[in-house]
């Protein structure tokens, strides 16, 4: 299969290009070239920015489009018109977040969605994130309504994420001691790993999948999760479930100082499709353990000072005497 990569040597792409390359697909990728040139000697390159430089496209055909990093509508109109004439399919990984309403119990793919922005901004807040994936979902469909794939993740983990929403919750195991940890130890979270994701988009081109899925990972309690970050780093470090609603009132930030996994009100994501389509989800003690291997290799990022973990479980300590 001739594919075009659009992004495929950050996260989520570095692995959808690993999984095509390992089936002997035609690989073609375009990116900026800031990152990853040292990757992938065997694919084909088309080095521009898709703000701008969209029109190089022009110049190929591929049988299937993969879109890791579409943000702005405008920027998924210009690519789906380069584009519409010159693929066979359009796969585009939006976002959960595309969901207008985020204090249901579950939502499925028939849940609404948010409206078009007013106005697309040059700076994006993360309140822009979710109207500008839902925007995007809807032009690729207006270009590709028949052989447009929209695959909705949800958290995306494993190796090579930079973002630290995975691997603080590792490291901090590993440093042992008293770890303050949101919520209770049966609350559930969705983390996929990146490999299962890549794996899926290839599996669903080949058989020809088409419409919208979600594609998140297993509901795993974060006791289960905690225990894994435990066992795959050799620590002891004793756990503390806080209560959300107390953490949201004394200072830390779901996507700062405690990474991801509680903030109140998410739901949880249907996957039925996804699965019926072959979505695998691997034990979540591999990959941890790649993770923190990947981790332990690199130098790690700097990370906030921790007295504030040590004044709010004083704190929460009072509370709860």
């Amino acid at each position: 299969m001739k594919v075009l990569l659009i992004g495929g040597t950050g996260f989520i792409g570095r692995h959808i290009t690993r999984a095509a390359l390992k089936r002997r697909w035609d690989i073609t990728l375009f990116h900026r070239g800031k990152t990853g040139l040292d990757l992938f000697p065997s694919a084909r390159r088309i080095l521009a920015d898709r703000r701008g430089g969209i029109s190089a496209l022009v110049a190929g055909t591929w049988d299937a489009v993969i879109d890791t990093c579409g943000l702005l509508p405008r920027d998924i109109r210009a690519a789906a018109g380069a584009l519409h004439g010159r693929t066979g399919r359009y796969v585009f990984l939006s976002s959960v977040a595309a969901y207008r309403d985020s204090a249901m119990d579950s939502q499925d793919e028939t849940a609404s969605l948010h409206p078009d922005p007013s106005a697309e901004p040059s700076q994006v807040a993360p309140k822009d994130y979710g109207p500008l994936k839902a925007g995007c979902e809807r032009a690729i469909q207006e270009r590709f309504p028949e052989s447009g794939l929209i695959a909705r993740c949800g958290l995306v983990v494993g190796p090579h994420d930079w973002s630290n929403r995975f691997a603080y919750w590792i490291e901090r195991a590993a440093r042992g001691g008293r770890v303050l940890v949101p919520g209770s130890p049966q609350r559930l979270a969705q983390m996929l790993d990146v490999r299962d994701l890549a794996d899926w988009i290839i599996e669903a081109l080949e058989s020809g999948a088409k419409g919208v899925f979600n594609v998140c990972g297993r509901p795993t309690p974060m006791s289960r999760f905690m225990a894994a970050c435990a066992a795959e780093t050799g620590a002891r470090p004793r756990f503390s479930w806080v209560d959300s609603l107390f953490l949201l009132r004394n200072g830390p930030t779901a996507w700062g100082d405690l990474p991801a996994f509680w903030v109140l009100g998410a739901p949880l994501y249907a996957t039925f499709k996804a699965r019926a389509r072959g979505l695998r989800w691997r034990p979540i003690g591999e990959t941890v353990r790649d993770t923190w291997r990947w981790r332990r290799s690199r130098p790690s990022p700097e990370t906030a000072s921790g007295r504030w973990e040590l004044a709010l479980l004083r704190s929460w300590d009072r509370r709860t005497r």
